[in-house]
Formats: C-alpha cells, sequence, structure tokens
C-alpha cells in the first residue's frame, strides 16, 4: 500500500482562477490529473487535489484558504518541471493578490509575504515533491 501523510485538506469541487501574470501563464496548455493551466491563463484545481493549507505558525481562515489552495496548484506544476522554477516569485505574488481580494488584515499579509520571500521558492523545486510512503 502506498500513501501521503503530509495533506489535511482536498477539494470536493473543481476550482477555477484566472491566472493574469503572464510570467506564469504556459506557452502550450497543461493537462494533470488535478491541475490544468490553460495557454490563455485559466488555472482548474480539479475535485480530489490535495492540499496541505497556509504554511507557517498561522490559523486556516476564509482569507488564506484559496490563495493557498492556488499557490499550492502552482507550486505542484513547478515541481513537476511543468512551468520554470522562476515562476514561483510569481506565485507568490499571485498568493498575495488572492489575500487581498480576500480581504485579510494587512499586517498578517505582510508577515506571509516575508515567510515567502524567506523561503525563497525551495518548496518548489522539483527535490520537493510529495514523499510516498509505502507499507510491504
Amino acid at each position: 500500500m502506498k500513501y501521503y501523510s503530509d495533506l489535511k485538506y482536498q477539494l470536493a469541487e473543481d476550482h477555477f482562477h484566472a491566472i493574469t501574470d503572464i510570467r506564469i501563464i504556459p506557452i502550450n496548455d497543461i493537462e494533470t490529473k488535478f491541475v490544468n493551466l490553460s495557454a490563455t491563463g485559466k488555472l482548474v484545481i480539479k475535485a480530489g487535489f490535495a492540499w496541505d493549507g497556509p504554511s507557517g505558525p498561522t490559523r486556516d481562515t476564509k482569507s488564506n484558504m484559496r490563495a493557498a489552495l492556488v499557490h499550492d496548484a502552482i507550486y505542484y506544476l513547478i515541481r513537476q518541471e511543468m512551468i520554470p522554477h522562476s515562476s514561483w516569485r510569481y506565485a507568490d505574488q499571485e498568493f498575495e493578490l488572492i489575500c487581498k481580494e480576500d480581504n485579510m488584515n494587512s499586517f498578517r499579509l505582510w508577515y506571509y509575504m516575508i515567510g515567502l520571500n524567506a523561503a525563497n521558492g525551495r518548496a518548489a523545486l522539483p527535490k520537493n515533491k510529495r514523499k510516498v510512503h509505502e507499507i510491504k
């Protein structure tokens, strides 16, 4: 049996998001089992996609959950080497934009962005793909 142990949320229905930063948008459509990103910037995160919610010492709230979902989906595509690693900066900016749209407190957003900047895109490196555990 093989399983993942690091996630706590799973989408119950597809989530759609329009990416506006052309530095994230691929030349050709990307389709995976759980995340699609079109050449027009349409991001579709499919039902069943699992993610760990917002990282760091924080509470998972209405003002950060959507941002964390989209951010994790973009980082997933980067880890899979479907979009360039340099896109992590723009994924972080997309996170910030969504938090603002969802009325996150400015101080709280400020410290989130400090954390993302300090991480320097390491979570998007291919070596940080989720670990598969196995029981034999």
